[in-house]
């Protein structure tokens, strides 16, 4: 059981995602948010447990959204993500807190277990320490 993908792509004037706080358990695909210029948070997205992975192999794909500067509405997050990890050009973001209980990656098509690139505020990617065991792709 669970719900589908979630994607949300090139919105130009969305802000907030509160409105699917009703969203909760597993979703059966990945999780993509790219292209939303004013987007912060993803607040509204606490009750999900637990992602699939997208066509690509990705479970988490965030990019270039150019206001986020959260992602611990993803703390409800546990266990391995099936598909990989990829946060890229998000210039605000300081940290990956929020996915403290991702335990493994997965890899996605293009041989990818965890691509991070040009997230300029970047600071620490403390909150994967619990990520353990092989990952099956590569680490970009």
């Amino acid at each position: 059981e669970g719900l589908g993908a979630l994607h949300l792509m090139r919105n130009d004037a969305l802000q907030s995602i509160e409105a699917l706080s009703a969203v909760r358990g597993k979703l059966l695909g990945g999780v993509v948010i790219t292209y939303n210029p004013q987007l912060s948070s993803l607040q509204g997205l606490e009750g999900v447990e637990a992602l699939g992975a997208n066509a690509q192999g990705d479970s988490l794909y965030l990019e270039a959204n150019t206001q986020l500067v959260s992602m611990k509405a993803l703390s409800g997050v546990r266990d391995k993500l099936p598909g990989s990890l990829c946060v890229v050009d998000n210039p605000k973001l300081t940290s990956l807190h929020g996915l403290e209980g991702v335990e493994g990656l997965g890899v996605n098509l293009k041989g990818n277990s965890f691509y991070l690139a040009s997230n300029v505020a970047l600071q620490s990617i403390e909150a994967l320490s619990a990520v353990n065991g092989r990952l099956l792709g590569a680490l970009n």
